[in-house]
């Protein structure tokens, strides 16, 4: 990324900045700071920036220069304390930067923190320490200070590491130095092109970790994840191709399920899993710190068993970095980064990757999950839309109870296997289960062609509806041909001794009432006349055939046959004028 694309002006990298000192009106360190200042607010957030300096035996820590876009100066010039009387031992001892995201709380627990008072009453609410140590000495400490709380994360202390060596030397270097000579510009040269580089890698670091943030917020799948890091972290690392291995519920193997490379050549089993071991991923996992390998072929040498290697050596690839992901403490799996030229990976590339693996972690984890999420619903869906119409699985899905309904003209169909319980005495319970499973799928496939609901099956009993929940002016007609595909069915099918599955059917048109039933395992039904009439006739109806009543003739075209039954008796309702009913 060029200097320019920093926001970094030219002068800067080309030490014009010295120009500056020369004219007496400014030091190196006021130089190098405002340098600091408008160059790192894209790499760490701050509102506030300042530095002081270690002096002297006992050492003092004096305030040597502040900036901020807040109101108000927060510390008075030249302000010092000695280092014994504030915590900023701890974080020389450390080396390590500190963060504090509320420094209310702090300073209730540190009353006596004069600084820490200061700086809140200039409106500061975090902070981020960083200790700066050249050679192996403390010299100092840079203060990031940001007007909202919780600002600063584990991402920022990676980052100031990263450039914290070439920033502690230059600070080192220009704090005391009254007089430009030709060393001077010589080692503030160096250190600030080395420095301007460092703050560029963080610039490229904090856009993609922002980016990051952002796909980890737009709820992103695990396959769009993944292309996502693919396609963005060409200016981070090389490679040719990406992929990813989940690790199983123990953490002992793997499975590689996404990869793509340059020309779209990549060979792997998707679900297909490998023991970590077999390629020594266990001890990159243990020591959760990503993997260079120069030579893919010297590494198979080594790694006999290992077929995620030979697989990508075939596919002519020569070195690769292999990064374990751990989102929540949990290992996720490995995300492995592979290059057609052999020994490109270094320790700048390791190091790059470990200060990103975090987010990554993160990112990659909820977008698996999100996928998990997203099969489940739409598995929850199916089974749904399967035992309920579609359109109360929309009722249901938007919050919305859907209430009992009254049809007035809809045509029940009701469908009973011949001598089904004498079949269920000497049939196997298996293969019984697997006729039935056979059947009804068939059925259910020509109630989704004739557009008619299915309401359920009761044993043998398959009972449907057509005009519910949605009427249809030609409601008998779809029911008709519904019985007769029922018949049309049970013709290619046979119980398990050899003799032929036929059904009695008895369809009755006229008004029912819908609704949800059951409040905690909640089933679509239909009750009323026509209902218990449908079921009457089929029990009336004869082997192979259908019957209904005198309410069917009449509304249907000529296709359609209608041969007189004659007046049945039927069970709770009396006597009623039948038909037979049939197409072609």
């Amino acid at each position: 990324m060029a200097y320019d694309a920093l926001g970094l002006d030219r002068r800067l990298c080309h030490l014009d900045l010295l120009s500056r000192f020369s004219t007496g009106e400014e030091t190196l360190l006021d130089v190098l700071c405002d340098f600091i200042f408008q160059s790192f607010r894209g790499v760490i957030p701050f509102d506030r920036l300042g530095v002081a300096l270690l002096e002297g035996e006992p050492a003092i820590v004096r305030a040597r220069w502040q900036r901020s876009v807040l109101p108000g100066p927060s510390l008075p010039e030249g302000y010092s304390l000695p280092l014994a009387a504030t915590t900023l031992g701890e974080t020389v001892e450390s080396g390590q930067p500190r963060i504090i995201n509320d420094l209310g709380t702090y300073l209730r627990l540190r009353p006596e923190s004069a600084s820490t008072r200061a700086v809140l009453s200039h409106g500061v609410q975090s902070s981020l320490t960083c200790p700066l140590i050249s050679r192996g000495e403390a010299v100092g400490f840079l203060f990031f200070s940001s007007s909202s709380p919780h600002t600063y994360t584990g991402h920022h202390l990676r980052l100031f590491e990263h450039i914290a060596q070439d920033l502690s030397f230059v600070i080192e270097h220009t704090a005391g130095a009254n007089a430009v000579d030709a060393q001077a510009v010589t080692r503030l040269g160096a250190a600030l092109e080395s420095l301007t580089r460092s703050v560029a890698v963080g610039q490229q670091e904090a856009l993609l970790l922002a980016r990051i943030t952002e796909k980890i917020n737009a709820g992103l799948g695990l396959r769009q994840t993944l292309g996502f890091i693919y396609d963005e972290f060409r200016d981070i690392l090389p490679y040719d191709r990406v992929s990813f291995a989940l690790l199983d519920d123990h953490s002992q193997a793997m499975s590689v399920c996404w990869a793509r490379s340059e020309d779209g050549a990549v060979v792997f089993d998707e679900g297909a899993s490998e023991p970590l071991e077999n390629g020594g991923l266990g001890d990159v996992l243990r020591s959760g710190t990503p993997r260079a390998v120069g030579d893919l072929e010297v590494h198979l040498l080594d790694y006999p068993e290992s077929e995620a290697t030979r697989r990508i050596l075939r596919e002519g690839f020569r070195s690769s970095l292999t990064c374990p992901l751990v989102a929540m403490g949990r290992p996720v799996g490995f995300l492995s980064f592979s290059s057609r030229a052999a020994d490109v990976y270094r320790g700048a590339h390791v190091e790059r990757f470990t200060r990103l693996a975090g987010q990554l972690a993160v990112i990659i984890e909820k977008g698996r999950l999100y996928e998990q999420l997203d099969r489940e619903h739409r598995c929850n869906d199916r089974l749904l839309r399967e035992l309920m119409p579609g359109v109360i699985v929309d009722e249901l899905q938007a919050g919305r109870k859907p209430q009992a309904e009254l049809h007035p003209e809809c045509t029940v169909v009701m469908a009973d296997l011949v001598g089904f319980t004498s079949k269920c005495q000497s049939c196997t319970p298996r293969s019984l289960q697997s006729l039935l499973d056979d059947l009804y799928d068939t059925l259910d496939q020509h109630t989704q062609r004739l557009g008619v609901t299915k309401i359920g099956t009761i044993g043998d009993a398959y009972l449907a509806v057509a005009g519910v929940p949605t009427s249809q002016a030609d409601h008998q007609l779809r029911a008709v041909r519904l019985a007769e595909a029922i018949h049309q069915t049970l013709t290619g099918f046979r119980w398990p001794d050899g003799s032929p599955v036929q059904a009695r059917v008895g369809i009755c048109s006229g008004p029912v009432i819908s609704g949800l039933v059951g409040r905690h395992a909640r089933r679509f039904d239909i009750w009323g006349h026509t209902v218990n009439m449908a079921s009457r006739l089929q029990a009336e109806s004869e082997p192979g055939r259908t019957m209904s009543c005198c309410c069917i003739a009449g509304e249907l075209p000529d296709e359609v046959r209608i041969d007189p039954a004659g007046r049945r008796l039927l069970k709770g309702v009396g006597e009623v004028d039948t038909a037979w009913i049939s197409i072609g």
